[in-house]
């Protein structure tokens, strides 16, 4: 029968069987990443280890222990693990998607979400670890901003306006911020990296595509994790459109969980803010609703005032669409931005017809969702 074995560069399973010992959870398991592997004369089946522990509190930590193995099956070893003088009953395994979801539950989700699909097929274990942390000790250990220091960015926004922006984060969630996401790709929308700064530093999130910063997240050290306190947004009209605070506050730590904690639910990431428009008496009525995509949160922002707008047009009766529906209403109005769109790139149009044929379509698709419509909007008899 094979059994296994540890080698360089191998990517193990490592699972601390002593809940009173060294390592509670959750920092009890993690992806482990050998460099070294010495056989010892001074006993049978026993090895010095050295590699990076992924999951320390903080950040990963390049380690050092021996290894007295007591039983060695196919794909587990049970051990006695000796790190810093400490002996802790440990199983390392072979690394697999069922040991990363059932032990490292939250990074499992995270590197599924982050770490992209190659050829349409799901990367293994070891590849996603590989994208996410690196594929060597010094990539593992290398701080994040550093990385992304070399690469593209982020440059410092013009001006901003700061604004309250609370939430506090604990072990893995604590980690797996303080990691960001660096990666750089167009099926991202966002990226996050974290500038350290004595006892804290300041969560960096800029729009992918251009490089652009909108918020700066500042955070303290605390003793179970990470604290953020304040926020300031990018204040550049051309650059991003900014809402409300407290807009901009449900937007960032949105953003946050989607991209850096998908799936947890021991975030204190807040709710998505319900009416998401721009600063001043305009404000998007929207039905109470717990979670609010970032993306579509995002779109709220930039379209909340021509929301608005649209509103105030249908229930103003001198108003084209004071006498039609909300469907009529909506659907011909987005057609006017289509046709604008066609006239200002110089389609020559005499007549408005193909803004109508435009309308008609839309019409048709939003037909399912008119009793939707007239309710929020009060009720319509028109067209």
């Amino acid at each position: 029968m094979t059994r296994l074995t540890i080698s360089p560069r191998d990517w193990l399973g490592w699972l601390c069987l002593d809940p009173d010992g060294p390592w509670p959870a959750p920092w009890s398991a993690s992806p482990l990443f050998i460099t070294a592997v010495t056989p010892q004369r001074s006993g049978a089946n026993l090895l010095e280890i050295e590699g990076v522990m992924c999951l320390r509190p903080f950040r990963p930590q390049s380690i050092r222990a021996m290894l007295q193995i007591e039983r060695r099956g196919e794909t587990l070893l049970h051990c006695q693990w000796t790190e810093n003088g400490r002996s802790t009953p440990v199983v390392l395994s072979q690394l697999t998607g069922g040991w990363m979801a059932q032990h490292c539950a939250q990074l499992d989700r995270t590197l599924r979400f982050q770490t992209p699909i190659l050829l349409g097929e799901p990367l293994s274990p070891q590849s996603r670890l590989e994208a996410y942390f690196g594929t060597s000790e010094s990539e593992i250990l290398e701080d994040p901003w550093m990385r992304w220091r070399t690469a593209s960015g982020p440059t410092a926004a013009a001006s901003t306006h700061e604004f309250s922006c609370e939430a506090d984060f604990k072990g893995i969630d604590a980690f797996l911020i303080l990691r960001g996401m660096p990666i750089d790709g167009a099926e991202f929308k966002w990226r996050a990296a974290v500038e350290p700064r004595g006892n804290g530093g300041t969560l960096h999130v800029v729009r992918s595509m251009t490089n652009t910063p909108v918020w700066e997240w500042d955070f303290v050290r605390t003793e179970a994790g990470i604290a953020f306190r304040s926020a300031r947004v990018n204040t550049d009209g051309q650059a991003y459109l900014r809402g409300r605070d407290g807009d901009e506050c449900a937007a960032l730590t949105a953003i946050v969980q989607q991209m850096l904690l998908p799936g947890s639910a021991n975030t204190a990431a807040g709710k998505a803010a319900h009416g998401l428009g721009h600063d001043g008496d305009q404000s998007l009525s929207m039905p109470d609703r717990p979670q609010l995509h970032p993306y579509a949160a995002a779109k709220l922002r930039r379209h909340g005032s021509e929301v608005d707008r649209l509103l105030r047009d249908m229930h103003d009766q001198d108003h084209e669409f004071g006498q039609t529906s909300p469907t009529w209403a909506i659907s011909f109005d987005a057609a006017d931005l289509v046709w604008a769109v066609l006239m200002s790139f110089g389609l020559k149009q005499d007549n408005r017809d193909i803004r109508n044929e435009i309308a008609q379509q839309i019409r048709t698709i939003l037909e399912p969702y008119a009793p939707m419509l007239d309710r929020q909007a009060g009720g319509h008899d028109g067209k």
